[in-house]
């Protein structure tokens, strides 16, 4: 956690690590913290409201639980309950359809038309389901299985579910998804305006970007 003070409103604003994967204890470290502030602006890219996941999105999430699971660690989405939010926590992000907006074309195909990429999906989907499976398997054989196989067992988990995207259509380069300037510039746009209304009410609250 970073912290900063305006030095005219008072405003100070804490900078705190998201990252999608990590010990449990963390995230229940971060949610403590974060739940003591006036206002918290955290990232999430969701639907349009009314909108259903896309099922990319939604493959995106169980990589990570699937990926959490294997090397025995906690998966955001799961550790914090996003639907039972405090009234502090302000959603400050795009949603899948103003990405898509200021995407690629690719990207922009892949969001509105779900039926573009369901091969590829249905594809990755069973690598990853295909690599779970060998993992159990493994780890249900006599004598239980040893930890240095657990975690060569867990990071071909993460090649067999990467390696299959990547080879068919290159979709994990951000300027092809995305179109350059997406996530470092125009997501973070988003956090900045607001940060900058709270900043000039000079209400010298104390702020977490999450």
């Amino acid at each position: 956690i970073r912290s900063f003070t305006h030095a005219e409103s008072g405003t100070t604003v804490d900078l705190v690590g998201a990252i999608h994967v990590a010990e449990d204890n963390y995230f229940d470290g971060i949610k403590a913290h974060l739940d003591s502030l006036d206002c918290v602006l955290y990232e999430a890219v969701v639907p349009a409201k009314g909108a259903q996941l896309s099922p990319h999105l939604a493959l995106l999430r169980k990589m990570y639980r699937i990926m959490a699971g294997e090397f025995g660690l906690a998966y955001q989405m799961e550790e914090i309950n996003y639907k039972t939010l405090p009234a502090t926590w302000e959603h400050c992000d795009m949603t899948e359809d103003e990405i898509a907006e200021c995407g690629g074309l690719l990207y922009r195909e892949w969001v509105r038309n779900r039926r573009l990429y369901k091969d590829v999906i249905d594809a990755l989907e069973s690598e990853m389901d295909g690599a779970v499976q060998q993992v159990n398997t493994m780890r249900s054989a006599p004598g239980g299985m040893l930890s240095p196989l657990k975690t060569l067992a867990a990071k071909r988990l993460v090649h067999s579910a990467g390696n299959p995207l990547l080879q068919k259509v290159g979709l994990l380069v951000p300027d092809v998804i995305l179109g350059t300037g997406v996530i470092l510039e125009k997501r973070n746009a988003v956090v900045r305006s607001r940060l900058e209304e709270i900043t000039h009410a000079a209400e010298g609250k104390h702020v977490g970007v999450f």
